[in-house]
């Protein structure tokens, strides 16, 4: 969806709870950019998708999850999660681009995804973000996954964090690296 900053759409993402997008084998990229404001009202889960958004006023998931881990043995790396307000305040619940786990003996877990929120104008209002790598829970040498970056910038008011920010490497015989 995309206007490109230009004709001033607002987006609103509902209905059934919770929305699920379109598992990828290759993990491709959702992108908003709209001049307006996004509103997402139900949980939203990518399956290792990135999730970015752009947009001209407020983001505002009125305090429910977004996901962009993928699927459990998968092996595939989460999602990047890069959400910016050029003219507004963005207010989440929480964020979760964690590394999913992995059963496989001598399987390498899920890296997590790296975490961006970034206004000029406005305030950013976080629940909790989870960019911990997955664990490799089958032995045999399985490696967990790399936890991912975390960057969050207000230059135009204040950033308010309700939880954990959690950036640490996933279990294994060989632990990953954290974020």
């Amino acid at each position: 969806i995309a206007d490109n900053l230009d004709i001033g759409l607002n987006v609103t993402l509902s209905g059934a709870d919770p929305i699920l997008f379109a598992n990828s084998p290759n993990n491709g990229s959702i992108l908003i950019d709209v001049g307006g404001l996004v509103t997402i009202s139900t949980e939203t889960q990518t399956f290792g998708n990135s999730f970015s958004i752009i947009a001209g006023g407020n983001i505002d998931s009125g305090g429910t999850l977004i996901s962009t881990q993928d699927l459990a043995d998968s092996g595939l790396d989460s999602g990047s999660i890069s959400f910016t307000s050029t003219g507004g305040s963005i207010t989440l619940g929480a964020l979760d681009s964690s590394g999913a786990d992995h059963a496989g003996a001598g399987a390498l877990a899920s890296n997590a995804g790296s975490v961006s929120l970034s206004t000029s104008t406005g305030l950013i209002t976080v629940s909790s973000i989870d960019a911990s790598g997955g664990n490799a829970t089958g032995g045999g040498g399985s490696v967990g996954g790399d936890g991912a970056s975390i960057s969050i910038a207000a230059t135009g008011g204040d950033v308010v964090i309700g939880g954990a920010l959690t950036t640490e490497g996933g279990s294994g015989d060989n632990a990953g690296v954290s974020g």
